[in-house]
């Protein structure tokens, strides 16, 4: 496949280029269309005019605040962009994390500053060989000069002479970057060394080709695994079903419902070793009941900390006044199938809500409550998708009773048994589900030098084809212990 070449056209060029490129607010059709087609591995030229300063390759988003990276959102540009974000929800002033979009490989809006901006980015590898006076070069090969702010594609023609011209280096030829070639190398010589000096991009290259190697390939027709799954194991589900009432009735049984309204702060409060307490029990007791992730144990206003304290992440009302307010909307929850959320939790009212509702009334909801999660499910699923989280889980629901005569909490059991949605991707790709899983990396000792590596890490084959690594040893011929964590990739060493 041909790459796409694209021009950056810049107002003002800094001494400094981050390598995640701010793209300002790019508004006519044409860029949109551009930005959305572009791929890993397309020539990215930063421009201003007929002045060129740098080139780089596009790789996917790093997400490397962690923070922003917690709150992000899955979205899809085009409806995004016919909706002119959501009416302004999704812009800087109003929304704060990442926005990756589903039906785009590489742009990606990064929303942080607070300032009315859109965020609109694109992630290259590094910016090369950088000419802070920039160098002139006029495009001949039938590609024309946009305005400022913009990004258009020009021939490879003209981005190889612009390239060269930067690198002062007339016979530069493109590598061939692509992640086939990578692979293919990896697999006929078992070992792939990377060189470079740092912040070139090994490491990211290596999680790139783990990541590559390590995605499973699905038919996109999922009701058919899920049927066939249930069959190969239905007397170990309905096992795990009977395990499931059990913990249920035994929630319960020691946190009445009836008795809500005057829950302590000791029953309450999750931490300090604490494992018998209501939000212990929903979140990790009753894990199995519905998959229900905070973000953090101040997400439930009052906790204990490592000192054994009462932390109250609600600062403005005291503690006993809380623990009351508190007691009263878990009551609701427990009561009202959807909860009007006049008393809010942080970031996690909605889903505590639905998993409290389905501890006390069984599966009036589909057991999985995250809005992130369920916006998977509907895009594997092709299901309706509503923007007000519990009809839109009651809309799942009913997908699954159409079409499966399995209980609710086996068919989530099922899907988190194939799909990892918390630590893997999901992606539709013509008639194919792509499953990008979890991979490990080893870190090794700096006391192990160039030779120890090559010569005490050579990848063995046995009859069967599988790779194990031979342990390699000191400078003391002491055996060293390695553990990796390779998910179901024999290949892969």
């Amino acid at each position: 496949m041909k790459k796409k070449i694209g021009l950056l056209h810049l107002e003002i060029i800094e001494e400094r280029l981050d390598r995640e490129f701010d793209l300002g607010l790019i508004t006519t059709t044409n860029n949109w269309k551009v930005l959305k087609e572009v791929k890993v591995g397309d020539i990215i030229i930063l421009s201003r005019g007929d002045l060129k300063y740098a080139w780089g390759y596009a790789i996917k988003p790093r997400f490397e605040n962690k923070d922003l990276y917690i709150n992000r959102e899955t979205l899809n540009c085009s409806e995004m962009i016919s909706t002119y974000h959501d009416n302004y929800k999704y812009r800087s002033d109003s929304y704060n994390g990442y926005i990756e979009f589903e039906d785009c490989e590489c742009f990606y809006e990064n929303l942080e500053d607070g300032k009315n901006e859109w965020g609109q980015r694109i992630d290259i590898d590094k910016w090369r060989d950088y000419n802070r006076e920039g160098i002139n070069c006029k495009l001949i090969y039938k590609s024309k000069s946009p305005p400022y702010n913009t990004i258009q594609e020009i021939t490879e023609e003209d981005a190889l002479n612009i390239v060269r011209k930067l690198k002062n280096d007339p016979n530069f030829e493109f590598e061939d970057k692509s992640m086939e070639n990578y692979i293919e190398l990896l697999k006929s010589n078992k070992n792939l060394i990377l060189t470079g000096a740092p912040g070139t991009g090994k490491t990211y290259l290596a999680k790139e080709i783990a990541k590559e190697m390590t995605k499973i390939e699905m038919p996109k027709n999922s009701n058919d695994i899920i049927k066939e799954y249930y069959e190969k194991n239905k007397e170990e589900l309905e096992k795990y079903y009977n395990e499931c009432e059990e913990l249920r009735k035994q929630f319960i049984e020691k946190f009445p419902k009836e008795n809500l309204n005057y829950i302590s702060m000791d029953d309450y409060c999750i931490g300090k070793g604490n494992k018998n307490s209501f939000c212990y029990w929903i979140e990790r007791k009753l894990d199995k009941l519905g998959k229900f992730w905070p973000r953090g144990s101040g997400t439930y206003l009052l906790y204990r900390g490592k000192n054994g304290k009462i932390i109250n992440t609600a600062k403005e009302k005291d503690d006993y006044k809380l623990i009351k307010e508190i007691g009263e909307a878990i009551y609701k929850m427990s009561t009202e199938k959807e909860y009007n959320e006049n008393f809010k939790f942080k970031a996690l009212t909605t889903p505590f809500a639905m998993k409290i509702y389905n501890s006390y009334n069984g599966y009036e909801y589909f057991p999985i409550f995250t809005k992130n999660y369920m916006n998977k499910l509907c895009k594997l699923f092709n299901i309706e998708q509503n923007k007000n989280p519990y009809k839109q889980n009651l809309i799942i629901k009913k997908y699954f009773e159409d079409n499966f005569d399995i209980k609710p909490v086996i068919i989530q059991k099922i899907l988190l048994s194939i799909f990892d949605f918390k630590k893997g991707n999901i992606k539709i790709d013509n008639d194919k589900i792509i499953l990008e899983r979890e991979f490990g990396f080893v870190q090794f000792h700096p006391s192990y030098d160039y030779t120890d590596f090559m010569e005490g890490l050579r990848p063995i084959q046995d009859e069967k084809g599988n790779i194990a690594r031979k342990q390699p040893t000191n400078r003391n011929n002491t055996t060293a212990s390695i553990n990796a964590r390779l998910l179901e990739c024999s290949q892969f060493c």
